[in-house]
C-alpha cells in the first residue's frame, strides 16, 4: 500500500527550523508547487468535489525589511493566482495592534505595515477563539505571531473557528482551523466614510450589484468589494498629486499666465480634493486610536 501523504520542505536556515507542508493524497490531489526560503506553496483539487485550492504555509524573518521582501512575493503569487479557495497560514512574526503583544516591544510601524499587507492580500484574518497569543517566550512575554488567512469563498462552506491547542516543548501553540462557529473578526478592507458622499462611488456601486451575474451574496459582495477598491484607487488613489497640479493651475489662473483657466472651477474641485484628504486622514487617525491604543500624528504632522 502506497504512503497515503505527500510532501514538500524548505529546509531550515541557521536557527530556523525549515518549513513542511504535508497534504493527504486520498483527499487532496497536487497539481504544483513551489519552494522558497520562507514559504512553500501548493495548489491542487479536492478529490471529492474538484474544487482548486491555493495553499500557502510561511515564516517570516525578523527584519521588517526582510519581511517587507517576501510579502511583495506573496503579494504576487497571489496575483498571479486563479483559485478562489485560498489559504494563507503560518508565524508571521509581526502583530495586528498593540494587545496582541505582552511585556514585549510593539513597533507602531510594522504592525501599520502588516495590516497594509493583509489588507493588500484581500484575505480575511481568521478570529483566534481560545487564546489572545500563540508564541510564549522567557519574562512572560507573548505574542500572537501565528495566523491563518483565507479567501471569501471559504465562508459559503461553512463556520469557521481557529483554536490555539496545548504547547509541549515548543514555544509556540499549534493553531487548528475547523467548521463549528461564526466569528471571523473584521474584514480586512477599508471603506472610507467620504467615499459615500460621492454620488458617482454610490452609483457605481449600484450598477455594479444590479449588473452583477454571479450567484449567492458571498460571490456580489466579493465583487462590490473589488469595484469599490478599484474606484477608490482610481479616484483618489494619488490625491496628493492631484492636488499639486491644481494648486500649481490655480496660481497661473491668480497669476493671469493662463486665461483659459477657470479659478473658480479650481478651487471648487480643490477644495473637494481636501476635503476627502482630511476625512480619510481623520477615519486612519480614529481607526489607529482605535488598534493601537493612542492617536498617531504621523497623518497629520508627518514622519
Amino acid at each position: 500500500m502506497p504512503y497515503p501523504f505527500g510532501w514538500i520542505e524548505s529546509p531550515s536556515t541557521g536557527l530556523s527550523g525549515g518549513l513542511l507542508t504535508l497534504w493527504n493524497k486520498s483527499i487532496f490531489s497536487i497539481s504544483f508547487s513551489k519552494v522558497a526560503t520562507n514559504w512553500l506553496l501548493i495548489r491542487g483539487s479536492c478529490l471529492a468535489d474538484g474544487r482548486y485550492i491555493l495553499i500557502i504555509n510561511f515564516y517570516a524573518p525578523q527584519p521588517l525589511a526582510s519581511k517587507k521582501h517576501i510579502w511583495a512575493e506573496l503579494l504576487h503569487e497571489l496575483g498571479e493566482a486563479t483559485e478562489t479557495f485560498i489559504i494563507m497560514m503560518g508565524d508571521f512574526n509581526a502583530v495586528h495592534k498593540v494587545e496582541e503583544r505582552v511585556n514585549s516591544v510593539f513597533c507602531v510601524h510594522e504592525s501599520s505595515a502588516f495590516n497594509d499587507f493583509i489588507e493588500d492580500t484581500g484575505l480575511i484574518d481568521v478570529h483566534l477563539v481560545n487564546s489572545m497569543f500563540t508564541w510564549f517566550g522567557p519574562a512572560n512575554k507573548c505574542s500572537r505571531l501565528d495566523r491563518i488567512l483565507v479567501s471569501h469563498d471559504w465562508l459559503s462552506l461553512g463556520n469557521w473557528s481557529l483554536t490555539a491547542q496545548d504547547r509541549v516543548s515548543s514555544d509556540h501553540r499549534p493553531i487548528v482551523l475547523t467548521i463549528n462557529q461564526l466569528d471571523w473578526g473584521p474584514k480586512p478592507f477599508k471603506l472610507f466614510n467620504c467615499w459615500l458622499e460621492d454620488p458617482h462611488f454610490v452609483e457605481t456601486l449600484r450598477n455594479s450589484w444590479l449588473n452583477c451575474r454571479l450567484n449567492g451574496f458571498t460571490q456580489k459582495f466579493r465583487r462590490l468589494r473589488e469595484v469599490a477598491k478599484k474606484w477608490g484607487n482610481q479616484e483618489f488613489g494619488s490625491i496628493d498629486e492631484k492636488i499639486k497640479a491644481l494648486l500649481t493651475k490655480q496660481d497661473k489662473a491668480d497669476a493671469g499666465l493662463e486665461h483659459s483657466l477657470d479659478g473658480k472651477q479650481i478651487k471648487v474641485e480643490l477644495d473637494r480634493l481636501i476635503q476627502v484628504k482630511v476625512g480619510v486622514l481623520c477615519q486612519k487617525s480614529r481607526l489607529n486610536w482605535e488598534l493601537k491604543g493612542k492617536k498617531t500624528q504621523n497623518f497629520f504632522t508627518g514622519p
